[in-house]
């Protein structure tokens, strides 16, 4: 049986998963798990979309929405706040609007970037993003 290391994206537990499953459990928190791939070739709009897995945004897809995954791969446009336990990629040709917090960050020469950045490879728990407009996570200082 083929299997694949997954992490829990609530307490960082790593979990061992057969590459043919779709959720789990983890023994840990006790919470259920997606644990399934994502690829996003045409036009979709969700509020939250929480994988241990991948998601991956082809040249041709639009993604408007919220992401709480493992890695995100983005070729084409995406629009939304993502928090990624692993590392998130930004192509040359990839247009992305919206807050990101993750372990590791690649954005390509080229790449079409709106929102702020919080890089951490030290992060252990993961927050839910929240449904706030790119750079809305900004708070003004009162004037003195």
């Amino acid at each position: 049986m083929q299997e694949k290391t997954v992490y829990c994206l609530h307490c960082g537990k790593e979990l061992i998963v057969s590459i043919r499953a779709v959720s789990t459990g983890c023994p840990v928190c006790n919470h259920r798990l997606s644990v399934e791939d994502f690829t996003v070739t045409s036009i979709l709009s969700r509020s939250l979309i929480e994988t241990c897995g991948s998601v991956t945004i082809t040249p041709s897809g639009m993604l408007r929405a919220c992401l709480r995954v493992n890695n995100l791969f983005v070729e084409g446009d995406h629009q939304g706040n993502v928090t990624a336990a692993g590392k998130v990629t930004i192509t040359a040709d990839a247009s992305f609007a919206g807050d990101i917090i993750a372990h590791r960050l690649e954005v390509r020469d080229g790449a079409l970037v709106k929102g702020f950045c919080r890089i951490d490879p030290q992060l252990e728990l993961i927050p839910t993003p929240s449904p706030a407009p790119a750079g809305a996570n900004a708070k003004r200082q009162p004037a003195k």
